[in-house]
């Protein structure tokens, strides 16, 4: 319940800024929150952090990476959070089947996949910040303007992308962008939280 008014109180904070003309309810009941609803965000935590800790001190402790979205401690986590989103999709699929469900749950990739592979929803979309933090990053390391315009050509999912060029205003600073960076000449001056 705590978590749930912290949360809350940081989304109608959101909307207030926003001016948005929205009511915002809460509630700990699942299928009292699906009923009739458009859309549906999900961000869970199966097992919370002490499950977290297991995902990643296990695969490190034989040499592999330990992280909630690759390797070993992606896996572990998949197999927790997928059984938990089917459970979510069911419950959608009953309750609201016309919803867009957008999935912001580690590991997004593969929980997406499972839900495309393995159930008939298909109004579900899998999201990463990764992206954008990328972006944010490479503005702040060239020193670009507000007005600059950055484009970054990318490949991959999740937490496992791959810039292929960068783009300020049409010209490819790419190499600039990596030598800067190898060489240490080019930092963040530490890229704020969105």
């Amino acid at each position: 319940k705590a978590k749930l008014d912290i949360i809350f109180d940081l989304c109608q904070r959101m909307i207030d800024n926003a001016g948005v003309p929205m009511k915002l309810y809460k509630t700990l009941d699942r299928r009292e929150a699906l009923k009739d609803a458009d859309f549906v965000t999900t961000q869970l935590r199966v097992g919370q952090l002490p499950a977290r800790e297991l995902d990643e001190r296990i695969p490190l402790s034989h040499g592999y990476l330990g992280q909630e979205t690759n390797g070993a401690g992606g896996l572990f986590k998949g197999l927790r959070t997928i059984p938990v989103i089917f459970d979510i999709v069911k419950d959608v699929e009953e309750l609201c089947p016309n919803a867009w469900v957008i999935n912001f749950t580690n590991p997004a990739g593969m929980v997406t996949e499972a839900v495309y592979r393995h159930t008939g929803f298909k109004r579900f979309i899998g999201v990463c910040n990764i992206p954008i933090g990328m972006k944010m990053f490479i503005r702040d390391v060239l020193m670009l303007k507000d007005s600059d315009d950055l484009s970054i050509d990318l490949f991959g999912l999740n937490h496992m992308v791959f810039i292929k060029d960068v783009l300020v205003n049409g010209k490819s600073r790419f190499a600039e962008l990596l030598d800067g960076v190898a060489s240490g000449q080019l930092k963040a001056s530490g890229v704020k939280n969105i």
